[in-house]
């Protein structure tokens, strides 16, 4: 019942189509030169190494019946990387969190706005995020069965235990099935066929699934290793 519910839970919480660029599996990186304006910023790490966020909070009594909108900018892009609806506490406070660990180099600018047709600008900010150098052998990207095997737990908000033999099986929840290796993915069958037709990417030592629905609307779920 929760892995067939949390596709439509991703979907109820607005996220908008995906980057046209996106980061490569396992990069190192830093968040530079970031500054903001009518809320207060800083960098978060996830549970695994190398999942940064960026963490905005903030004030906006006047928003409360309203909500707000997220809008983030890579320079040269064209279009908003990422876009998503940001509900306001009673007490008038707004958090929001920015993937910075999904989106290529580059020099970013978001924008909060507010609900009316036009999109005032009710606070912003910008950032550079930078890559560090990576080796050959980093970016071959080849995936084995060794690099799954193993106890893995839902994180960043998706729920879950996902249980990977060396034998081509998984139990996800308690059911069993099978997935295989292609190339830098794992194609799951069973009860995570749904996810991107069961596809996903070890990034940063969590196992991703990364896609767009029918609807527009980006999801993204994630697992860290137990052991």
């Amino acid at each position: 019942m929760i892995a067939a519910l949390l596709p439509l839970l991703v979907v109820l919480t607005g996220l908008m189509p995906p980057p046209q660029a996106r980061a490569a599996a396992g990069e190192a990186f830093e968040i530079r030169q970031l500054r903001c304006e009518a809320a207060t910023c800083s960098t978060a790490e996830g549970i695994m190494a190398g999942l940064t966020t960026i963490e905005i909070q903030g004030s906006l009594r006047a928003y409360r019946e309203q909500g707000l909108r997220l809008v983030v900018e890579r320079e040269g892009a064209g279009a908003p990387v990422f876009e998503r609806r940001v509900g306001v506490f009673a007490n008038g406070e707004f958090r929001a969190s920015l993937p910075a660990h999904l989106w290529p180099d580059g020099s970013y600018r978001f924008q909060v706005l507010n609900a009316s047709p036009d999109g005032t600008p009710v606070a912003s900010g910008r950032f550079t995020r930078t890559t560090a150098a990576r080796s050959p052998a980093a970016r071959a990207g080849a995936l084995a069965s060794a690099d799954l095997v193993g106890e893995w737990r839902g994180i960043n908000g998706t729920a879950g235990v996902l249980l990977i033999s060396a034998d081509g099986s998984y139990r996800f929840n308690g059911e069993a099935a099978r997935y295989r290796i292609e190339g830098d993915e794992v194609i799951f069958g069973g009860p995570l066929a749904p996810w991107n037709d069961g596809r996903a990417r070890l990034r940063s030592g969590v196992i991703e699934f990364y896609w767009k629905n029918r609807e527009g609307f980006q999801n993204w779920f994630t697992f860290g290793r137990v052991r």
